[in-house]
C-alpha cells in the first residue's frame, strides 16, 4: 500500500515535479532511491530547495507506451521534460551504465537536450566514490565507459517501443 508522509518542515511531501528522474527499469529500486538521495543531498548542500521527483513508474505506463501516437512523445512528453526543467540521470553502474544502452533513457536524455533543460548525473554514494577514484586512477576506463553511446544498438522492452522511439527521433531530426 502507499501512504503520504510529511516532509521536513511539515509539508505533504508531494508537489509539482521539479526534477525528472531518468533511470533504467532494470535497476534495483533501492539503487534508484540511493542515487536520487545522493542527488538531493547535493542539491540541498548547494542551497537549492527540496526536489519533487517525476518518476515514470508512477506517472506513465511505459508498458503501454507503444499505443501512444508518436506525436504524444514529440509534444506532451518532451514538453513535460522541458517544463520540469531538470533531469537527474541515474547513471549506474558507472562502469557499464545501463541507461546509455536503453532506448527509453536515451529518449529522455534527447528530450532534455532538445528542451535545453538541465541534465545532472547521479549515482549512489558507493558508485560516486568509485567514480571519483577512477577519475584519478583510471581515466581511460572512465572514458571508455561513458563515451560509447550508440543509439542504433539501444535496447527496449519491446520492438514496438524501439521502433516508435527511432521513428520519432528520425521525424524530429528529419
Amino acid at each position: 500500500y502507499a501512504r503520504m508522509v510529511r516532509a521536513q518542515g511539515g509539508g505533504a511531501g508531494v508537489g509539482e515535479a521539479t526534477v525528472f528522474a531518468s533511470h533504467a527499469w532494470t535497476f534495483v529500486f533501492e539503487e534508484l532511491i540511493e542515487s536520487l538521495r545522493f542527488f538531493e543531498n547535493q542539491q540541498l548542500a548547494a542551497g537549492k530547495p527540496p526536489s519533487y521527483f517525476w518518476l515514470d513508474i508512477f506517472v506513465v505506463d511505459e508498458n503501454a507506451a507503444h499505443t501512444y501516437p508518436s506525436e504524444w512523445w514529440q509534444t506532451s512528453f518532451t514538453q513535460a521534460v522541458g517544463a520540469i526543467g531538470h533531469t537527474a540521470l541515474v547513471l549506474t553502474p558507472w562502469r557499464s551504465p545501463v541507461p546509455l544502452r536503453r532506448a527509453w533513457c536515451l529518449w529522455e536524455i534527447y528530450s532534455t537536450l532538445c528542451t535545453k533543460a538541465k541534465l545532472s548525473v547521479c549515482m549512489s554514494d558507493a558508485e560516486m566514490a568509485d567514480f571519483h577514484r577512477a577519475l584519478v586512477e583510471e581515466v581511460d576506463n572512465v572514458i571508455s565507459a561513458l563515451c560509447t553511446i550508440d543509439a542504433e544498438t539501444a535496447e527496449a522492452g519491446s520492438k514496438k517501443d524501439l521502433d516508435m522511439i527511432f521513428s520519432t527521433v528520425r521525424t524530429l531530426d528529419g
